[in-house]
């Protein structure tokens, strides 16, 4: 609305009020107000200026001026005036040096100042009563127009506030609504803190937060979010850090409240090295209301301070965030307990079957990291006075590890209370110093599970729990069931281990057994005695791992070693064994030649030897057994152990009954020694035999020649004889001299049998039958002769040899069926385990059972001769062969109802020392 034009004919004070109250009808600023008014009142008064001002507290302000060409800096002190007439609450009229007179009308609403209207009017001037009345209603017209000013800028204000309080409030309200979307994915303390850090650390414009969570008076590894982490981490992650560690968090714990700080200063708390900002903590409480941990946030200094909305939104959030961590820790702690419980029934169920403590132990700790994630647990056993950690699970400090492996000695405080108890031992509130136990300042609590057998300690269930101070009741139960499980396992494997050696010693007693079948089936082939020993000490050795055997004979006042069998650890040991040990100075191998008894050391002393102790200190557990041959003791066999520990009865009665039947052996061996030599003996003279049959069966064949020779120049030369009888004489000397002659060369084929080497190959029995028979073809004329050959093995011999002896059989079988029609003869094999067996049977004439032995021997007949040819050397050739072979031959018959003949060959022949295998 633009400023009135006053005309000379309107400037009466009447009109000049209806104009301005017209002006003032629409709503106004405070400036406008008062450029309306003081152009009224300029054109009332005749004044060269006018000024409008305001009173805000006790604060005088010109707020507009009119008229001459005036700024506010260039007024007059209006202050006094002011004042005054405000104080008086009517208008003024005052001398100015530099404006003359002042003409002061305060502005008052209901009975309040809210400024004053002043004019500098021309002096001298006088203010008619009609005039003093127009001024003071245009001062209320003033007044009540800035009154409504105020009033509508009160208003705006107030609605203003109103909407910024309903857009924080919206925030908030988002804010929240998404901290609590967000966590309900949360599924453990951890990811509540950081789903909740990462929704409002932006929405605060953050530039650090943290979410501390509390064990008792310790602070818990805490989750930090943002940029500045630094310093904060360095601090807030140190090991066993405690409330009274951080000042600020120790203040709003003992104060139950709050803490905002508009200026954070380093010196106020523990954490150093950081720029100036604001801090806040805000506790996080339980649904039981107590304080669980804290929200804390650092930010840009405020200088106005900490905003309303964020504080709300800071505690919000944090009763929030306290319910999430209790709902994401009964979760947690539901699922570490079913985790657990399915742990624990694999567990029983594993030591039901399960025997390798080890392993157990490893289950056992497994199933304490599903109850107490951030515990550490492990299973012990003492060495030597230390408890050694043997398995276990979780995670262990890299300086703590080395030094449990090691051992803790069994004065350690929680291992000294447990053996005094004999019973489980829960410490709460842990202190390294006070236990003893180096780089150990990671746990809150630990405990030590004795596992009892027959009331010794044999083994040891311990954990350390992280975050936990305290042991609850049900994780106490909890930690003594697993060690009650395992404790029955270790039983349960103590008496599996008890059956295991039982039968240990029974499967020794089994090899030793075969040990001894072995060293019996050696006396075939080895006949040596120091040989057979040696065979005696590797049926030791292997019975008893980790050992050595030595072998002694006397000769010449020193102690002989003539036999060793094992790994020496010490080389030089058996240098010195090697270079002999003087008899009457070596205990363990005087005592036992010199009383016949074994004599042994369960804990072995090297003073019972002459060698030097660090020498023979490998030895730890010896045995020594004088070993006999006959009526004589012969030498002293030694066993070392590497290992201390005592021979056990059924180790005593094993070596002893070794010990024996070596001495057996050794007996057995002499006996078959001298039999070897008889038999060379016999042996070199058969052979002597036959080559002096060979000699005399080629001296006779040039006699038998020339009388042969000779008689039939003597026909020749008689020619027709006249005498019958003279001529039959002559007959049967022919006849004699052949007969002598076939029974020259039947010597000569034995005798060339017997001498010539065997030539050992695959022979098929099918083609070398096949052959024969193809050979006495020419002898069937005019004869019915049924062959009946079955499929035959290959087997291994000297072809050339079988032949002959196959040629014998057939030959033999055909003679003596002559008189049959037809003729029947088989011929098969049979498979007997280690040899096959050949047979061929014919229907002839048969023989008298009772005269089958002497079938094979040399010149023996049982037919006459003019019944059936021969000379009786055929089945002894047949007999001869076959023995070369390593085989034998058998017969069976009935007379005039035919024979069968046959013989056996191993399916694995020896020649020469090699071995041919069918």
């Amino acid at each position: 609305m633009s400023d009135p034009s006053w005309t000379p004919e309107d400037r009466s004070l009447t009109a000049c009020l209806v104009a301005v109250a017209e002006a003032l009808t629409a709503p106004r600023d405070q400036r406008e107000i008062f450029d309306v008014v003081l152009t009224a009142g300029l054109g009332v008064v005749e004044a060269r200026w006018g000024a409008g001002v305001t009173l805000n507290g006790d604060q005088l302000k010109v707020a507009s001026v009119h008229g001459q060409a005036l700024s506010p800096q260039e007024l007059p002190d209006l202050g006094s005036a002011v004042r005054r007439a405000l104080q008086l609450g009517e208008a003024l009229i005052e001398p100015d040096e530099s404006a003359g007179l002042l003409a002061v009308l305060p502005l008052m609403l209901n009975g309040s100042p809210l400024g004053a209207l002043v004019f500098a009017v021309a002096a001298p001037h006088q203010l008619t009563p009609d005039t003093r009345q127009g001024l003071r209603g245009l001062a209320a017209q003033c007044a009540g127009a800035l009154g409504r000013a105020q009033l509508t800028v009160d208003l705006e204000r107030r609605m203003a506030e109103g909407q910024r309080r309903l857009e924080q409030a919206n925030t908030t309200a988002t804010v929240l609504a998404a901290l609590g979307d967000a966590l309900q994915r949360a599924s453990t303390p951890d990811d509540v803190a950081h789903l909740a850090l990462a929704q409002l650390g932006p929405a605060l414009h953050a530039q650090v937060m943290l979410v501390v969570r509390l064990d008792g008076d310790r602070i818990k590894l805490p989750v930090i979010w943002g940029d500045q982490t630094a310093p904060i981490s360095a601090y807030m992650t140190q090991p066993g850090l405690t409330l009274r560690d951080t000042p600020l968090l120790w203040r709003s714990l003992r104060q139950g409240t709050a803490v905002y700080l508009d200026d954070y200063r380093s010196e106020l708390d523990a954490v150093r090295s950081l720029p100036p900002l604001a801090c806040a903590i805000e506790p996080i409480r339980s649904p039981g209301q107590e304080v669980e941990g804290f929200l804390v946030m650092w930010r840009d200094r405020m200088p106005v301070g900490w905003p309303e909305q964020d504080r709300q939104l800071l505690a919000r959030a944090a009763g929030t965030i306290g319910l999430a961590l209790e709902r994401a820790s009964t979760a947690a702690r539901m699922e570490e307990d079913a985790r657990a419980y399915g742990a624990f029934v694999a567990f029983t169920e594993a030591t039901g079957t399960q025997t390798d403590i080890l392993a157990l132990a490893r289950q056992a700790t497994e199933v304490l990291c599903s109850r107490f994630p951030d515990a550490t647990a492990g299973y012990s056993e003492c060495e030597q006075g230390l408890w050694k950690l043997k398995v276990w699970s979780g995670e262990v400090d890299e300086a703590l590890l080395p030094l449990l492996q090691a051992g803790v000695p069994e004065d350690t405080p929680l291992f000294a209370e447990m053996l005094r108890r004999g019973e489980a031992v829960f410490q709460d509130g842990w202190e390294p110093d006070r236990e003893a136990l180096p780089h150990s300042g990671a746990y809150g609590a630990a405990a030590n599970v004795p596992l009892l057998v027959n009331g010794e300690v044999r083994g040891v269930l311990g954990a350390g729990l992280r975050n936990t101070r305290q042991w609850s009741e049900p994780d106490r139960a909890l930690m003594q069931a697993v060690g009650r499980g395992l404790t029955l396992a270790l039983e349960r494997a103590e008496q599996t281990h008890r059956l295991e050696l039982q039968n240990a010693a029974l499967d020794a007693r089994t090899r030793a057994l075969e040990g001894f079948a072995d060293l019996s089936r050696d006396l075939v082939l080895e006949q040596d005695a120091v040989a057979l020993v040696g065979r005696a000490q590797e049926i030791l050795v292997e019975l008893l791992p980790s050992s050595i055997s030595t072998y002694y004979e006397p000769e010449q006042g020193r102690w002989r070693l003539r036999s060793y069998r094992g790994q020496f650890r010490n080389p030089r040991l058996l240098d010195a064994f090697q270079r002999g040990l003087p008899r009457g100075a070596t205990v363990n191998v005087d005592r036992p030649y010199d009383t016949g008894a074994p004599y042994y050391q369960d804990h072995y002393d090297p003073a019972t030897t002459s060698v030097v102790r660090d020498e023979v200190s490998v030895i730890r557990s010896s045995a020594s057994f004088p070993v006999r041959q006959g009526a004589v003791t012969r030498g002293v066999l030694v066993v070392g152990l590497h290992e201390l520990r005592p021979w056990s009865s059924i180790e005593r009665v094993l070596l002893e009954t070794i010990v024996r039947s070596l001495g057996l052996a050794l007996e057995r061996a002499e006996s078959v020694s001298h039999l070897a030599e008889e038999r060379g003996k016999l042996r070199a003279a058969n052979e002597e035999l036959e080559a002096f049959a060979y000699s005399v069966s080629h001296d006779l064949r040039a006699p038998v020649r020339h009388m042969i020779g000779f008689i039939q120049l003597l026909r020749r030369h008689l020619g027709d004889l006249p005498d019958a009888r003279a001529a039959r004489y002559l007959t049967v000397v022919e006849e004699a001299a052949g007969r002598m002659n076939v029974l020259i060369d039947a010597l000569l084929e034995l005798s060339r049998t017997s001498r010539a080497d065997l030539r050992l190959e695959r022979v098929d029995l099918n083609a070398l039958v096949a052959g024969v028979q193809a050979d006495l073809e020419p002898d069937l004329q005019h004869r019915r002769v049924t062959w009946d050959v079955a499929l035959m093995p290959a087997v291994t011999g000297d072809v050339e040899l079988l032949r002959q002896v196959m040629t014998n059989l057939l030959d033999n079988a055909l003679k003596y069926t002559r008189t049959q029609n037809p003729a029947v003869i088989r011929v098969w094999a049979e498979d007997r385990d280690h040899e096959w067996a050949v047979l061929v049977s014919d229907n002839g004439a048969g023989f008298d059972p009772r005269n089958a032995p002497k079938l094979f021997g040399v010149f023996q007949r049982l037919h006459r001769q003019e019944d059936y040819e021969g000379v009786g050397v055929g089945l002894a050739n047949v007999r001869r062969i076959i023995t070369r072979h390593q085989g034998s031959v058998f017969a069976q018959g009935a007379v005039d109802h035919g024979a069968t003949f046959g013989f056996t060959l191993p399916k694995t022949v020896v020649n020469s020392g090699a071995l041919s295998s069918a």
